[in-house]
């Protein structure tokens, strides 16, 4: 989703609170969305073992619509009764969509929860993910960190962004990398999007700020090829000026996926 405002990161309890006794089927009509199937997903076809995928398709909730806050433990809720309904749902379907992820991945169901800081999931000990979210769509990403994926990032985007999101997109760029995604179809959204998920993947590993000035990107506009992204500037010292990480893009449901991980 485009979205340039990022919290900065911040301490969060590990979240122990039992799994809802609501079926998450259940939970699913109650929140007007559907999981979808992964047949051809772009996920398989990504270069890191053990990523776990999980999209759901909403409908916008109706005027007067509540979401049943009843069904999700305490910690994941603080604050949303104060949220527009859409709100709601969106948090609430992104928590579900990652619980699911999260057993995917091995993860018990009852640890199988993400919790919250500063408007960022936290993931449980041994686990990394993310969630990213449209009007329409809500992906969730999950794995072991035992497979060796340190830190994964994800990123949505409608293939019609409005004009004001289209002026955003193109300032991410130089010329040089400007000229070599336009030359792919959506190759700029797409760009963006694998921008987004760097951040997602590295700011938990590096903490502080990443701009999109700070990494480079490549992408031929051929989903069965990888990304390369190159990074500008030292982050981190695992995370030095010159290193370089690969990223997955993919389409469906009129819109662009992108995903990085490390």
């Amino acid at each position: 989703m485009l979205a340039c405002a990022r919290a900065r990161p911040a301490e969060c309890l590990p979240l122990r609170d039992p799994m809802p006794s609501i079926p998450v089927p259940t939970l699913l009509r109650l929140l007007d969305a559907e999981r979808l199937p992964l047949a051809g997903d772009w996920s398989h076809r990504a270069p890191w073992p053990g990523l776990h995928t999980v999209l759901l398709r909403r409908q916008l909730p109706a005027p007067g619509w509540q979401a049943p806050l009843f069904a999700l433990p305490a910690p994941l809720i603080a604050g949303l009764p104060r949220a527009v309904p859409k709100r709601q749902q969106e948090f609430l379907l992104g928590r579900l969509a990652a619980h699911e992820a999260l057993k995917a991945a091995g993860c018990p169901a009852t640890q199988a929860w993400a919790g919250q800081a500063e408007r960022r999931p936290v993931w449980p000990a041994g686990m990394t993910g993310s969630l990213s979210h449209t009007d329409s769509l809500v992906l969730a990403v999950a794995a072991s960190t035992s497979t060796g994926v340190r830190s994964v990032g994800v990123d949505l985007e409608s293939l019609a962004p409005d004009p004001e999101a289209v002026r955003a997109i193109e300032a991410c760029f130089d010329e040089d990398e400007r000229r070599g995604l336009a030359a792919g179809p959506h190759g700029l959204l797409a760009g963006f999007a694998l921008k987004e998920s760097l951040y997602k993947c590295l700011q938990p590993l590096v903490g502080g700020w990443i701009d999109f000035e700070d990494a480079w990107v490549r992408w031929s506009g051929d989903p069965s090829q990888p990304a390369r992204l190159t990074l500008r500037k030292t982050l981190a010292p695992a995370f030095p000026a010159g290193h370089q990480l690969q990223g997955s893009v993919g389409f469906f449901e009129e819109h662009v996926v992108a995903a990085v991980a490390c």
